[in-house]
């Protein structure tokens, strides 16, 4: 739904901004969500936003998707919630804009004001999700002003709650130099490493034997990841008042 469409606060909702460059795996990480939630599998995935691959979703989210087979511009348009239940918790992701867009320096800015607001308007954040390809060795200085902007309205509580997932890769091979996501300071237990290789491919590669059962490792392992990623949500945390300036 639109961000903001309902106010999750009397629920207790946790609720997690997801934020990344254009092209980083931000859609692919809910659709992720969407199986971990929803019981998917690589056989049958779950999706929530459409994707190069997987044009159709099974899912009655609304999303805002532009052109999918285009890379270098941001693929959510607009401020996107996804809601989840299990058990008795409940989750809101807020899906944003990709930074770094090919379209110019004006919709990047417009894409960053949008991450400001949805950060404000959500009121509480129980986490900050930065997506990151970790195959590239470090952020942008377009992330780097944005994660500087959202220090300004994040209080001290939520800093403990940055949480880094890296796409593209795993624990052992991921190039990205965490200390470029300055002034931030990561938790070792608050990075994850994914990667999404099953649901950025072309799905009619699956059918082939050895191929198949590498994906289905890597599904598998990423599955894995998601739930460590899930189980470590904290409560919200208020969120500072800021004046966000449109250019």
């Amino acid at each position: 739904m639109p961000h903001g469409a309902s106010n999750p606060a009397s629920s207790g909702r946790k609720i997690v901004l997801v934020i990344g460059e254009t092209g980083s795996g931000k859609s692919t990480l809910i659709n992720y969500l969407t199986n971990y939630f929803k019981g998917g599998n690589i056989a049958a995935p779950r999706i929530a936003i459409p994707t190069e691959y997987y044009s159709k979703p099974t899912e009655a989210y609304q999303y805002h998707e532009a052109n999918v087979s285009n890379q270098t511009a941001s693929q959510t348009e607009k401020c996107m919630d996804y809601d989840f239940e299990s058990g008795t918790a409940s989750y809101r992701f807020i899906d944003t804009p990709g930074m770094s867009d090919s379209r110019g320096v004006e919709r990047d800015e417009k894409n960053i004001q949008q991450i400001l607001q949805a950060a404000q308007s959500a009121g509480t954040l129980s986490a900050i999700v930065i997506v990151i390809n970790g195959t590239q060795c470090r952020g942008t200085i377009n992330l780097r002003n944005t994660l500087t902007r959202l220090r300004g309205i994040t209080p001290n509580a939520l800093t403990d709650n940055l949480i880094v997932v890296l796409t593209s890769c795993d624990s052992t091979n991921f190039k990205f130099k965490l200390m470029s996501l300055h002034p931030w300071t990561l938790k070792a237990e608050n990075i994850f490493a994914m990667n999404n290789a099953a649901l950025s491919q072309d799905p009619l590669l699956m059918l082939e034997g050895d191929h198949r059962q590498v994906m289905e490792a890597l599904w598998k392992k990423s599955m894995a990841e998601i739930n460590r990623f899930v189980l470590s949500s904290r409560e919200n945390v208020q969120v500072r008042t800021l004046v966000v300036q449109w250019f």
